[in-house]
């Protein structure tokens, strides 16, 4: 009996199907979910942290906990401003797009980086030490939980 091609197709991808349903069936549990941790700190050099070479540094908490995690070498933001910088940060678009172009202005209401891992079945929580970084300026939207106030660095990490 000769195979036509499409015979062949339809055998290749049963065969697929059946591997596919082996696999998934051996497994025990479902595949563990990497954590993420997305720090910003308003006008802090990178050169000023161990984990990026300042030897007179004393963040060894960072320093940490990029040793544990993905630390990138480099960033740049389309506009050098707290508000429109991170809410391009969290929506991947430019100012003009989102809205926010200058320190305060709220970004327009977006699909954001929060909601797209809520969306995926992560817990997200955004705290913000900077008064431009509210609810005013919709930074929140996504976020399970959102807390938004003058406090520093230690209440914040707490």
């Amino acid at each position: 009996m000769k195979l036509t091609s499409r015979l062949w197709g339809i055998l290749v991808l049963v065969g697929a199907v059946v591997v596919a349903l082996l696999v998934w069936q051996g497994r025990s549990s479902p595949p563990r979910r990497t954590d993420l941790v997305l720090i910003t700190v308003d006008t802090l050099r990178a050169d000023h942290l161990g984990s990026y070479g300042y030897e007179s540094a004393r963040t060894p908490h960072i320093d940490a906990l990029a040793a544990r995690g993905l630390r990138f070498t480099q960033a740049v933001t389309p506009l050098p401003r707290t508000t429109p910088a991170i809410a391009s940060l969290l929506t991947g678009l430019w100012p003009i797009h989102h809205g926010s172009r200058e320190v305060g202005d709220p970004m327009k209401e977006l699909p954001t980086l929060a909601s797209e891992l809520k969306a995926n079945g992560y817990a997200t929580v955004g705290v913000a030490c900077n008064a431009n970084l509210g609810r005013r300026q919709r930074i929140h939207l996504g976020f399970d939980a959102y807390v938004a106030k003058a406090m520093g660095a230690g209440a914040a990490t707490d």
